[in-house]
Protein backbone atom coordinates (compact mmCIF):
# COMPACT_ATOMS: atom_id res chain seq x y z
CA UNK A 1 0.00 0.00 0.00
CA UNK A 2 1.37 3.53 -1.01
CA UNK A 3 0.60 6.22 1.87
CA UNK A 4 -1.51 6.19 5.01
CA UNK A 5 -4.92 4.97 6.06
CA UNK A 6 -7.56 7.41 7.21
CA UNK A 7 -11.52 7.28 8.10
CA UNK A 8 -13.78 9.94 8.30
CA UNK A 9 -16.20 9.70 10.76
CA UNK A 10 -19.33 11.13 7.96
CA UNK A 11 -22.79 11.37 9.40
CA UNK A 12 -24.10 12.82 6.60
CA UNK A 13 -23.54 16.95 7.80
CA UNK A 14 -22.04 19.69 6.65
CA UNK A 15 -18.88 19.43 9.08
CA UNK A 16 -18.04 15.89 8.09
CA UNK A 17 -18.48 16.74 4.59
CA UNK A 18 -15.73 19.52 5.12
CA UNK A 19 -13.72 16.91 6.70
CA UNK A 20 -13.92 14.91 4.12
CA UNK A 21 -12.90 17.58 1.74
CA UNK A 22 -10.12 18.78 3.69
CA UNK A 23 -8.81 14.71 3.95
CA UNK A 24 -9.05 14.41 0.33
CA UNK A 25 -7.11 17.74 -0.54
CA UNK A 26 -4.08 17.10 2.38
CA UNK A 27 -3.63 13.34 1.11
CA UNK A 28 -4.94 12.94 -2.79
CA UNK A 29 -2.71 9.31 -2.53
CA UNK A 30 -3.46 8.03 0.72
CA UNK A 31 -6.66 5.46 1.41
CA UNK A 32 -9.61 7.73 2.75
CA UNK A 33 -13.00 5.85 3.94
CA UNK A 34 -16.15 7.77 4.32
CA UNK A 35 -17.43 5.91 7.57
CA UNK A 36 -21.39 6.08 8.12
CA UNK A 37 -23.20 4.21 11.22
CA UNK A 38 -26.13 4.30 9.86
CA UNK A 39 -29.79 3.77 12.72
CA UNK A 40 -32.07 3.18 9.65
CA UNK A 41 -34.10 5.99 11.25
CA UNK A 42 -32.40 8.97 8.44
CA UNK A 43 -34.06 11.89 6.52
CA UNK A 44 -34.32 10.13 2.93
CA UNK A 45 -32.04 13.44 2.06
CA UNK A 46 -29.58 12.23 4.46
CA UNK A 47 -29.12 9.00 1.95
CA UNK A 48 -28.90 11.56 -1.31
CA UNK A 49 -26.52 13.64 0.00
CA UNK A 50 -24.35 10.76 1.73
CA UNK A 51 -23.97 9.06 -2.23
CA UNK A 52 -23.68 12.59 -3.86
CA UNK A 53 -20.78 13.26 -1.70
CA UNK A 54 -19.45 10.13 -2.06
CA UNK A 55 -19.42 10.61 -5.97
CA UNK A 56 -18.20 13.59 -6.25
CA UNK A 57 -15.56 12.82 -3.68
CA UNK A 58 -14.24 9.83 -5.34
CA UNK A 59 -14.46 8.08 -2.09
CA UNK A 60 -15.92 4.77 -0.82
CA UNK A 61 -18.36 4.80 1.64
CA UNK A 62 -18.86 2.08 4.11
CA UNK A 63 -22.20 2.27 5.87
CA UNK A 64 -22.37 -0.38 9.41
CA UNK A 65 -26.18 -1.08 11.14
CA UNK A 66 -26.98 -3.35 13.62
CA UNK A 67 -30.54 -3.74 11.68
CA UNK A 68 -32.49 -2.01 14.08
CA UNK A 69 -34.11 1.62 14.27
CA UNK A 70 -34.50 3.25 17.54
CA UNK A 71 -37.84 2.64 18.13
CA UNK A 72 -37.49 -1.40 17.92
CA UNK A 73 -34.31 -0.68 20.32
CA UNK A 74 -36.81 0.73 22.82
CA UNK A 75 -38.66 -2.13 22.66
CA UNK A 76 -35.70 -4.95 22.87
CA UNK A 77 -34.78 -3.12 25.74
CA UNK A 78 -37.78 -2.03 27.14
CA UNK A 79 -36.65 1.65 27.45
CA UNK A 80 -38.23 4.90 26.72
CA UNK A 81 -35.30 6.86 24.83
CA UNK A 82 -35.21 10.82 25.36
CA UNK A 83 -32.79 13.54 24.50
CA UNK A 84 -31.47 13.59 28.35
CA UNK A 85 -30.15 10.08 27.27
CA UNK A 86 -28.37 8.92 24.76
CA UNK A 87 -29.25 5.02 24.32
CA UNK A 88 -29.98 5.03 20.76
CA UNK A 89 -26.65 7.09 19.71
CA UNK A 90 -24.36 4.56 21.98
CA UNK A 91 -26.22 1.11 20.62
CA UNK A 92 -26.50 2.20 17.21
CA UNK A 93 -24.19 3.93 16.29
CA UNK A 94 -20.91 4.19 18.81
CA UNK A 95 -21.32 0.47 19.85
CA UNK A 96 -21.32 -0.48 16.12
CA UNK A 97 -18.53 1.79 15.48
CA UNK A 98 -16.60 0.56 18.25
CA UNK A 99 -17.02 -3.50 17.83
CA UNK A 100 -15.93 -2.87 14.11
CA UNK A 101 -13.01 -0.79 13.89
CA UNK A 102 -11.78 -1.58 17.66
CA UNK A 103 -12.56 -5.51 17.32
CA UNK A 104 -13.15 -5.98 13.84
CA UNK A 105 -16.50 -7.09 14.79
CA UNK A 106 -19.02 -7.01 11.59
CA UNK A 107 -22.23 -5.42 12.57
CA UNK A 108 -25.81 -7.40 11.05
CA UNK A 109 -25.17 -4.72 7.91
CA UNK A 110 -22.16 -3.72 6.09
CA UNK A 111 -22.50 -1.74 2.82
CA UNK A 112 -20.40 -0.60 0.64
CA UNK A 113 -20.92 2.70 -1.95
CA UNK A 114 -17.71 3.17 -4.37
CA UNK A 115 -15.77 0.54 -2.98
CA UNK A 116 -14.03 0.68 -6.73
CA UNK A 117 -12.40 3.87 -4.54
CA UNK A 118 -10.61 1.85 -1.76
CA UNK A 119 -7.48 1.42 -2.24
CA UNK A 120 -6.50 -0.69 0.20
CA UNK A 121 -8.82 -3.55 2.55
CA UNK A 122 -6.70 -3.07 5.03
CA UNK A 123 -8.10 0.66 5.83
CA UNK A 124 -7.73 0.48 9.64
CA UNK A 125 -4.59 -0.63 9.87
CA UNK A 126 -2.57 2.13 11.66
CA UNK A 127 -5.25 4.53 10.31
CA UNK A 128 -6.08 8.28 11.28
CA UNK A 129 -9.81 9.12 12.73
CA UNK A 130 -11.26 11.94 11.89
CA UNK A 131 -14.38 13.80 13.30
CA UNK A 132 -16.57 17.16 12.40
CA UNK A 133 -16.28 18.50 15.39
CA UNK A 134 -16.27 22.12 15.91
CA UNK A 135 -15.93 24.67 18.34
CA UNK A 136 -19.53 24.98 18.93
CA UNK A 137 -19.45 21.04 20.04
CA UNK A 138 -15.54 21.51 21.79
CA UNK A 139 -17.12 19.51 24.79
CA UNK A 140 -17.07 16.65 22.58
CA UNK A 141 -13.35 16.10 22.10
CA UNK A 142 -11.75 15.10 25.20
CA UNK A 143 -14.01 12.34 25.32
CA UNK A 144 -13.68 11.56 21.86
CA UNK A 145 -9.93 11.51 21.95
CA UNK A 146 -10.16 9.52 25.04
CA UNK A 147 -12.39 7.02 23.60
CA UNK A 148 -10.20 6.49 20.12
CA UNK A 149 -6.64 7.65 20.83
CA UNK A 150 -5.80 3.93 22.26
CA UNK A 151 -6.17 2.56 19.21
CA UNK A 152 -6.11 5.21 16.18
CA UNK A 153 -4.61 8.92 15.81
CA UNK A 154 -7.66 11.41 16.11
CA UNK A 155 -7.95 14.59 14.61
CA UNK A 156 -10.45 17.28 14.49
CA UNK A 157 -9.67 19.29 11.32
CA UNK A 158 -12.20 22.14 12.02
CA UNK A 159 -10.63 22.67 15.06
CA UNK A 160 -7.41 22.76 13.81
CA UNK A 161 -7.92 24.82 10.70
CA UNK A 162 -10.57 27.48 9.24
CA UNK A 163 -13.05 25.55 7.37
CA UNK A 164 -16.53 27.30 5.63
CA UNK A 165 -18.72 24.47 5.32
CA UNK A 166 -21.13 26.49 3.10
CA UNK A 167 -17.99 27.06 0.44
CA UNK A 168 -16.87 23.48 0.47
CA UNK A 169 -20.49 22.60 -0.56
CA UNK A 170 -20.06 25.29 -2.65
CA UNK A 171 -17.34 23.35 -4.30
CA UNK A 172 -18.61 20.68 -5.40
CA UNK A 173 -22.29 22.01 -6.23
CA UNK A 174 -23.75 19.90 -3.75
CA UNK A 175 -27.37 21.15 -2.17
CA UNK A 176 -27.48 21.47 1.77
CA UNK A 177 -28.80 18.28 3.66
CA UNK A 178 -32.74 19.00 4.00
CA UNK A 179 -32.20 18.48 7.84
CA UNK A 180 -30.42 22.10 8.14
CA UNK A 181 -33.82 23.53 6.11
CA UNK A 182 -36.06 21.82 8.90
CA UNK A 183 -36.37 24.13 12.38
Amino acid sequence: MTGQNHIVFFSGGKSSFAVADYVKTKYPKDNIVLYFTDTLWEDEDLYRFLYEASDKLGLPLLTHSRGITPPQLMVQQRFMANSRVGTCSKELKMKVSENYLKKGIVPEIEKWYNKEYLKDENFTQNATIYFGIGFEEYHRVEPIKKNWSSHFKVEMPLIENVIDNEEVLRKYNIRTPIMYLKN
